[in-house]
């Protein structure tokens, strides 16, 4: 669509005419970059998310992953904060998919604590079944 535009445009200046732009294909516009922001965001947090799922336990580093959900988690509000009138669902999902991950981080950092001994994880896995 926005071709379109800009061929009708180059064929208006050859008459010294200006055309102004298309609401539509502004909003379209903003939309598809919004929906690009969005979109980079759940790619990068579901990159990390299997990197943290497949890496060792030992490994992770939960200061850094929770700076990440922090830093997610305000520009997927801001997104919201800033498209009142966009109702998809894709962004209250990723803002709660990332707000629950966050609630879990203190509790890894608790299991990673070098005071868990053999005993206390015989009894969270007698716990779990």
């Amino acid at each position: 669509m926005l071709g379109k535009e800009d061929e009708i445009r180059n064929g208006l200046r050859l008459f010294k005419l200006e055309q102004p732009s298309c609401k539509e294909a502004t909003l379209i516009q903003k939309e598809l970059e919004l929906l690009e922001e969005i979109w980079t965001l759940n790619k990068k947090w579901e990159d990390n998310w299997m990197q943290w799922k497949l890496g060792k336990f030992s490994e992770l580093q939960t200061d850094d992953i929770e700076e990440l959900a922090i830093s997610m988690l305000k520009k997927i509000s801001r997104l919201v904060r800033d498209n009142k009138n966009c109702k998809w669902d894709v962004l209250k999902e990723s803002r709660d998919r990332i707000d629950q991950f966050k609630r879990t981080i203190p509790l890894i950092a608790d299991l990673r604590n070098e005071a868990m001994r053999l005993r206390h994880w015989d009894a969270i896995r007698k716990e779990m079944g």
